[in-house]
């Protein structure tokens, strides 16, 4: 992906979950489906034996829970106990410039960031 493009988006059961330049969202990436990807893959000379997972099962995607379509899978919305995971659907929002990211662990209700230092990415 580096190679090919400049910015990049991350796309979880149909919709853009984080986009930002491809440098930023490898180095630093925002969402728990984002950082699950990233750690899945193999990295040359270092031996594992199993790939990581993310745990929980792919939504339904003709029946899509209403709030946040990751938050089942989400250890990060347990660990912070973000209960607005279960209850309203995240929009997209800038967590950082030109770093955008649908989750509340970044956001409160009213849209407002939260800020860095009192997110703890899993």
């Amino acid at each position: 992906v580096a190679e090919m493009c400049d910015r990049v988006a991350v796309m979880y059961a149909g919709e853009i979950v984080e986009q930002a330049d491809v440098m930023t969202l490898f180095r630093n990436p925002l969402h728990p489906y984002t950082r699950g990807l990233i750690e899945s893959i193999p990295v040359v000379g270092r031996v594992r034996d199993e790939l990581a997972v993310i745990p929980g099962n792919v939504p339904n995607l003709i029946d899509l829970p209403p709030a946040c379509r990751f938050a089942p899978r989400c250890l990060s919305r347990v660990k912070e106990n973000v209960v607005l995971a279960d209850q309203i659907h995240p929009v997209l929002r800038e967590a950082a410039p030109s770093h955008h990211v649908r989750c509340w662990l970044y956001h409160d209700e009213a849209g407002n960031a939260i800020p860095r230092a009192e997110t703890t990415p899993a």
